[in-house]
């Protein structure tokens, strides 16, 4: 097995209906938005767990078995896999065409993100033109599809970037399981 199969694509994770409503109700929450703008980002996002809790049951409910499945797929013993972890803060995201991106990065960065044991990043919709999520040592692009599911190991050799979309905005979700 090589670094770069641990980063797995599950298609189909989110139906277009919840993506939908999640979008939509992104949009309809603006005054709950925060804009990030700085060397290390530039997106929109909102607080899903924190400020449209509601929202999250359907997106934990689709995650749980791909958890299995990712830790079936790279054959990953039970004891390789924590007994106890838990979901960081899910946060929904916009990235507005030809403006938005997050440069080359990694998840795990300082003590503080440290717990973080696995990326977990849900497309919203689907971007005809840039919007890639790109593994730039794999050389890997990823094209966002709306519903699928990408999971990945959140240290150094994961170095990736979300890419700025051309044919409209991106939406994604993110979070990360943590170590408890």
């Amino acid at each position: 097995m090589e670094l770069a199969d641990l980063v797995r694509i599950y298609p189909a994770v989110l139906s277009p209906a919840t993506c939908r409503s999640l979008i939509e109700g992104f949009e309809h929450r603006n005054h709950l938005q925060h804009r990030i703008d700085d060397d290390d980002c530039r997106v929109t996002k909102l607080n899903l767990s924190h400020d449209w809790p509601e929202a999250q049951l359907d997106i934990l409910d689709a995650l749980i078995p791909q958890f299995e499945a990712y830790s079936s797929d790279l054959a990953i013993g039970p004891h390789q896999w924590p007994d106890d972890l838990t979901l960081e803060n899910i946060w929904i995201s916009r990235y507005n065409p030809h403006v938005d991106e997050c440069p080359e990065h990694v998840d795990v960065v300082d003590h503080g993100t440290a717990r973080r044991f696995l990326s977990i990043l849900i497309w919203l919709n689907d971007v005809r033109d840039g919007g890639e999520t790109d593994f730039p040592l794999w050389r890997q692009a990823l094209r966002p599809s709306a519903g699928s599911l990408l999971l990945f190991p959140p240290m150094w050799p994961w170095l990736h970037a979300g890419r700025t979309p051309r044919s409209g905005p991106k939406y994604v979700l993110t979070t990360f399981l943590h170590y408890c």
